[in-house]
């Protein structure tokens, strides 16, 4: 049986070229706090936009090392699984492709990066025990 999260969108990131016009921009438009977060692992903070003090979403520079592969700044949706594992393998046997191999940062147990059928990014996450 699946759990109550299996499906879920459960956070939504922002890549993007130019962070400061767009932290202007989602800001002015629908009302959007921001607070900078280091993060080792990037080149610049990490921004977390806020409603009523609350995350709602990230945003990120956009990658140098995913330049020249077709990608454009874009909005990735992260839905979390109960099997990531099998997740992958349904997901290839309907035609999306795996960008980016499993991987265990601590803010994000077992996560792929995947293209779609239809070319949109997406993100799909199991829970923090393995959704187990």
């Amino acid at each position: 049986m699946a759990s109550d999260t299996h499906g879920k969108f459960i956070w939504c990131e922002l890549m993007t070229t130019d962070t400061k016009a767009a932290a202007g921009f989602y800001s002015s438009v629908v009302g959007w706090t921001t607070k900078e977060m280091p993060m080792e692992d990037l080149p610049s903070p990490y921004t977390i936009f806020e409603a009523d003090g609350r995350g709602v979403a990230g945003m990120m520079t956009f990658p140098a090392e995913l330049e020249g592969q077709g990608i454009p700044p874009n909005w990735t949706g992260y839905v979390c699984v109960d099997d990531v594992d099998q997740s992958a393998k349904d997901f290839e046997a309907n035609g999306g492709q795996i960008r980016r191999p499993r991987r265990h940062p601590d803010h994000r147990p077992l996560c792929r990066r995947r293209r779609p059928a239809r070319g949109r990014p997406l993100h799909h996450d199991a829970a923090a025990d393995g959704g187990r």
